[in-house]
């Protein structure tokens, strides 16, 4: 059983376990990724979801719309912080996992509007927010 934040992060655990390019995927408890972001690093980032693809691992931020759109455009804010402290963890267990045989890893930032019942999860990541560090 798994509590969620929201309807679309909900409907996002049943997209993703109705897909059939999903391997597996999770939802992290508290702590169990050390990502830190903000001010000094002194927040924690606790990603929404961990998905499993046979060829890569997302870690996937569900966030309303406009959320989305002002962190992105304006680089910027909470959101922004968070994605960009994800997208580097990505990159160094990537790296890590290049040289001990792993997977991977990508960050994904889905705007909550895009996810909906007969959604896939290629769909999803199609029509994810670009998260690039500057």
């Amino acid at each position: 059983m798994y509590k969620f934040d929201s309807n679309a992060e909900r409907i996002f655990a049943i997209v993703l376990e109705n897909d059939v390019s999903v391997v597996r995927w999770m939802r992290p408890s508290a702590k169990q990724f050390n990502i830190y972001y903000g001010l000094g690093g002194m927040s924690r980032y606790e990603p929404d979801f961990i998905v499993e693809t046979d060829s890569i691992i997302y870690m996937a931020e569900i966030k309303s719309a406009n959320e989305v759109k002002s962190a992105v455009d304006n680089k910027s804010g909470d959101v922004w912080e968070k994605a960009i402290a994800g997208h580097k963890y990505c990159q160094a267990v990537t790296e890590w996992g290049s040289e001990n045989r792993g997977k991977p890893w990508q960050y994904i930032l889905i705007p909550h509007d895009e996810v909906k019942t007969h959604s896939s999860f290629v769909h999803l990541i199609s029509n994810a927010m670009p998260v690039k560090e500057i």
